[in-house]
């Protein structure tokens, strides 16, 4: 019943709440205005302050910079002018990178003559010198131009060998038989490299600084073989009125092409227009008077002794050639004395022993590093 009555005099209770609110807007103005005035007053009062106080100060007129001029001048490269106090961040440097390339010459370095060998031709019946060369391995930006092969004969001087041909193999290096040999003498040689920029090198690689070289000696060689050995021995005399030819008995030792090796005969019976050794050599003469016996081997005459001691005709093994060992700079340094830790221990014993002296102290040399 009562849910009722307040439905119907709900319009009655919403104007009576309105007009409440209503009359509270109009009387709140009336009841702050004192506090407004005050507050009003007091602002007025700051305001004049604050312009009596500025009045005062007197500061200095701060005159604004033309900013699009300044930065121009303070960004400018290689600017002498100094940086306002405005600025924060420091004036630029300038960098330029460019490229610089070391110039470095070619490599060329002295060649090595690597071997010397004994041969025997069987169709020309002779021996001769087989002579091997390389250039060197360290070699850079460099072509070989040529190369040139000296000799010396006995230890004498070095001269040109005219039948050398300047070619070299594809792994540089180079093969030479040397025919011009004679039984009994010795042989050195040596060979000098020129050398060229190779094409297609970097820009920045020069000519080499030294383009010729010369490498070292290899030899001399043991003495060239004879072909043949003959041992005199005693002389026979013929019998009276007897028409023999002159007579010896004699060893014979010779090299045999065929067999590739070294043929003994032993002591025997030998005489005038006799030839031994596939008649490549023969006994022109024979004189008792002298003991003398004169042999003709090829184109070559030999004259024999009895003293004479026979000729060498084994072959010998080929020489090799050896690269020259750099020389170690020594390390000089002021002297300092020290004591081995074994060298205490051997004075404690001896101090027991009181039997021998202290030990004495080794020096060293101290490195001294710069």
């Amino acid at each position: 019943m009562a849910e009722r009555n307040l439905g119907q005099h709900i319009d009655k209770i919403s104007y009576a709440v309105g007009g409440i609110l209503g009359l509270a807007i109009l009387v709140i103005p009336f009841v702050a205005s004192g506090r407004i005035d005050e507050l009003t007053s007091d602002l007025q009062k700051e305001i004049q302050d604050l312009g009596r106080r500025k009045r005062e100060d007197a500061l200095p007129k701060i005159r604004e910079p033309y900013l699009a001029k300044e930065v121009r001048r303070q960004w400018q490269v290689g600017s002498a002018g100094e940086r306002g106090g405005w600025i924060s961040s420091a004036k630029p440097g300038l960098a330029r990178i460019s490229t610089t390339v070391e110039a470095l010459p070619a490599v060329h370095l002295a060649g090595l003559a690597e071997s010397v060998a004994l041969e025997r031709d069987g169709r020309r019946k002779q021996p001769y010198l087989v002579v091997k060369g390389a250039m060197n391995e360290a070699n850079e930006h460099v072509v070989i131009k040529n190369v040139a092969l000296m000799r010396s004969v006995d230890d004498g001087e070095f001269r040109l060998v005219s039948g050398f041909k300047s070619e070299l193999e594809d792994d540089n290096t180079f093969v030479y038989n040397d025919y011009d040999v004679e039984s009994g003498k010795t042989y050195s040689y040596k060979f000098s490299s020129t050398a060229a920029l190779a094409s297609g090198v970097p820009s920045n690689v020069t000519a080499p600084e030294a383009p010729t070289q010369e490498s070292p000696v290899i030899g001399p060689t043991p003495a060239i073989p004879y072909e043949f050995s003959l041992k005199v021995g005693q002389m026979l005399t013929p019998a009276a009125g007897a028409t023999e030819v002159p007579s010896f008995l004699g060893s014979v030792r010779y090299w045999d092409y065929a067999k590739g090796q070294v043929v003994e005969l032993g002591s025997r019976k030998l005489q005038e227009q006799q030839s031994f050794g596939d008649g490549r050599f023969k006994i022109r003469t024979v004189d008792p008077a002298t003991r003398a016996v004169e042999v003709r081997a090829g184109r070559q005459r030999y004259s024999i002794k009895r003293s004479d001691e026979p000729f060498e005709v084994d072959t010998w093994e080929p020489i090799e050639g050896v690269v020259p060992e750099e020389e170690e700079e020594e390390e000089e340094g002021e002297e300092y004395e020290y004591e081995d830790e074994e060298d205490e221990e051997d004075e404690e014993d001896e101090e027991e022993d009181e039997s021998e002296e202290p030990a004495p102290k080794r020096t060293r040399k101290r490195r001294s590093f710069n």
